[in-house]
């Protein structure tokens, strides 16, 4: 017979989490009619369809962040060592001018060597800073994944979801 476009929205909502009572809300249907329709089959694979299909997507977004953080993790493996190494050059550099003064320096040489060290140091930072929050975002991304397993997997098996 096929489901109507309201069960299909219904379908979707229950899929994405919501509960009985929100999805009716959302669909403007009554509640007995949303447990009418999970007496049908065709309802319930679409929810389990659709269901597969929430799980699939946040599979895929957290990949990419895990993805983004690998990029960033390989990106700090070039930089430090340029960081590390341009921070050893002022450092070379002070010693030699408490050695020998500033006589034959070039100051826009040493002006040129502190802001690309600088630039290198802030350049690692940014990464490190963009490595946690990746990592704040794969913890939230786990957590939400778990809240939505919980609420839409009995509902993909014709239970109602377990509330928080």
């Amino acid at each position: 017979m096929g489901l109507s476009i309201i069960q299909i929205k219904v379908a979707r909502l229950l899929a994405s989490g919501c509960s009985v009572t929100d999805a009716a809300r959302k669909a403007s249907v009554a509640r007995s009619s949303i447990y009418n329709y999970r007496d049908s089959e065709e309802f319930n694979a679409a929810v389990q369809l659709f269901t597969t299909e929430q799980v699939t997507l946040a599979a895929g977004d957290e990949a990419d962040v895990e993805q983004s953080r690998a990029d960033e993790l390989v990106l700090r493996e070039y930089t430090r060592p340029l960081a590390e190494e341009m921070c050893g050059l002022v450092l070379d550099l002070i010693r030699h001018v408490r050695k020998q003064g500033i006589e034959n320096i070039s100051p826009a040489r040493i002006q040129g060597l502190m802001n690309s060290t600088v630039e290198a140091v802030e350049c690692l930072r940014k990464g490190n800073d963009r490595i946690s929050g990746l990592e704040v975002l794969l913890d939230e991304l786990g957590k939400t994944q778990e809240v939505h397993a919980a609420k839409i997997i009995p509902l993909a098996f014709g239970g109602s979801p377990e509330t928080n």
